[in-house]
């Protein structure tokens, strides 16, 4: 798994206990993701939950434009941690050129 603690949410930094923790894969199996190790983190439940089967930058993209509603408080209480880390994590497998984990090509801001 992409170096990532156990016991922590690679998204947000919550701590996880065993009924908390998901495996959360970066590049989508539904989307070409591979079963990799380095495409696969640990996540809390509300992460991957509302993660689903997008992309980092369309994670990223709807994070940034989202709004306040009783239906999302849970990841919009965590947005800017998950922003951050979402950022940091696109331009890490940038650079180490992890295909089929960032297939795109734009500058994620």
């Amino acid at each position: 798994m992409l170096e990532t603690i156990k016991f922590q949410c690679y998204y947000c930094r919550e701590q996880l206990t065993d009924a908390t923790r998901t495996r959360d894969h970066i590049w989508p199996k539904s989307k070409g993701g591979k079963l990799y190790k380095m495409n696969k983190v640990y996540a809390c439940r509300s992460c991957n939950r509302y993660k689903r089967d997008l992309t980092i930058e369309e994670w990223l993209e709807i994070l940034t434009t989202l709004k306040p509603t009783k239906k999302n408080q849970k990841i919009w209480a965590k947005k800017e941690t998950i922003i951050v880390i979402l950022r940091l994590l696109i331009e890490y497998l940038k650079y180490n050129n992890h295909e089929n984990t960032v297939k795109t090509s734009r500058r994620v801001s």
